[in-house]
C-alpha cells in the first residue's frame, strides 16, 4: 500500500521510480511482465478492457449497418436495372410511335388528293350523265317536233 502511495505522488523522480521498481520486483521476486499482467486485472484496467470490449460491440454493430446500407444499395440498383429496362421498352414504342404518325401523315395527305381526284371524276361522270340526257332529250324532241311539222304541211 505503502508503494502505490509513493507512485502516484507527482514529485517522484524517474531515478526514484526506477528504484523503487528496481527494489519491489527484486523482493517480491516477480517479473516486470508479471507486474503489467497484474495492472492489466486490476479495477482501472478493468474498466478499460470494458471500454474497449464496448467499443468493440459498437463497432461490430455498425459494421452490420454498414452490410444492411451495402445491401439496400444493391437491391437498390436492381431495381433501378429492371426500370431501365422497362424505361427501354417505353422509349422504343415512343419511338415506333412516331415514326407511324409520320408514316400516316404521309398516307393522310396521299389519301386527300385521292379524294381530290375522285371528286373530279365525279364531278365529270355527272356532267357528262347530264349532258347525255339533255341529249337523249334533244334528240328526242327533234324527232317528236320534226314529225308535227309534217303532218301539218
Amino acid at each position: 500500500m505503502r508503494l502505490s502511495v509513493l507512485l502516484l505522488t507527482p514529485t517522484l523522480s524517474y531515478y526514484h521510480l526506477s528504484l523503487l521498481l528496481f527494489l519491489f520486483f527484486a523482493a517480491s521476486g516477480t517479473s516486470a511482465q508479471q507486474f503489467i499482467q497484474q495492472a492489466l486485472i486490476s479495477d482501472d484496467m478493468q474498466g478499460v478492457v470494458e471500454d474497449i470490449e464496448e467499443r468493440h460491440q459498437g463497432i461490430l454493430r455498425l459494421e452490420s449497418q454498414v452490410l444492411e446500407v451495402y445491401e439496400l444499395f444493391r437491391d437498390l440498383a436492381v431495381l433501378v436495372d429492371m426500370q431501365q429496362e422497362h424505361l427501354d421498352v417505353i422509349s422504343n414504342n415512343i419511338l415506333n410511335a412516331k415514326a407511324f404518325t409520320q408514316k400516316a401523315e404521309v398516307d393522310l395527305v396521299v389519301a386527300e388528293n385521292y379524294q381530290k381526284k375522285a371528286r373530279k371524276r365525279q364531278c365529270c361522270i355527272v356532267i357528262l350523265i347530264i349532258i347525255l340526257i339533255f341529249g337523249v332529250l334533244l334528240m328526242s324532241g327533234v324527232f317528236s317536233g320534226s314529225d308535227e311539222e309534217d303532218k301539218g304541211a
